[in-house]
Formats: structure tokens, sequence, C-alpha cells
């Protein structure tokens, strides 16, 4: 199936994911769990207290990670420790009624809050907003 939608979206196709449709857009795609080698790094869901963060497979439309949610529920430090810990080769957090538009070689931001950007460098991770 993500093959068919790989080839829709190169066909021009659009594709928009809301919530855990954004976040399987990408290669390796957040799964649950709150920490990474028994640390808690974002806040727990009662439902899932001390799962480790799994990274699942997801459609491969972008070569980062997207995290959602992220200033609402206390996401940006889940994503940080994932780049930093090499779980993630980098990621794109998203805030509530934003939204992250891909195109050609293009970002852009619409909406009211921001798009977190984490990369790694050397000793750590480098965090920035990616301008609305």
């Amino acid at each position: 199936m993500f093959s068919e939608l790989r080839r829709l979206v190169a066909d021009g196709v659009p594709y928009l994911g809301v919530s855990a449709g954004a976040m399987i857009a990408a290669e390796g795609s957040l799964g649950g769990g709150s920490r990474i080698g028994g640390v808690v790094v974002s806040p727990e869901d009662p439902d899932e207290a001390g799962d480790e963060l799994e990274i699942e497979a997801g459609i491969g439309l972008v070569d980062v990670a997207i995290e959602v949610h992220v200033a609402q529920r206390g996401m940006l430090s889940r994503l940080v420790a994932a780049v930093e810990s090499g779980l993630i080769a980098g990621g794109l957090g998203i805030d509530e009624r934003t939204a992250l538009i891909v195109g050609d070689g293009t970002l852009r931001v619409e909406g009211n809050g921001s798009v977190w950007r984490v990369l790694p460098i050397d000793g750590g991770v480098l965090v920035s907003t990616i301008g609305t």
C-alpha cells in the first residue's frame, strides 16, 4: 500500500496527513513510547507508561521523522532525544493548527504554530524553527 501512495504522490497527487497521518509520511515514523534506554524523554501516556520509543516503517514521502502536537503535548523533547540517540537521522516537529507544506525542494509553514527542525551535530543536536 505504501508503494502505491509513493507512486501517486510522485505523479502529483497531494498527500495530506493529520496527526498520525503526518507522522507516517516519513521513512521512519515515531511510534508509541516515551522512554529511550529506560529514560523518560517526554510526558508518559498512562496507557503506555514505561514503554520504549518505537520507530516504525512509514510511507517514505520525506526523509526525516515527523512528530506532531509538539508544543501542546511536550513532544519536542522526545524528538530531540530520538535524534540525539541516533534512533532517527533528523526530525520535524509540527505544532497543532499548523501545516507543513512540502513541495519541490521547498518547505512552507502555514497556521498558528511552529514547525521545529531537529538535526544532529557534533556533540548533540541543533533545534530551530522553520518560519511561518
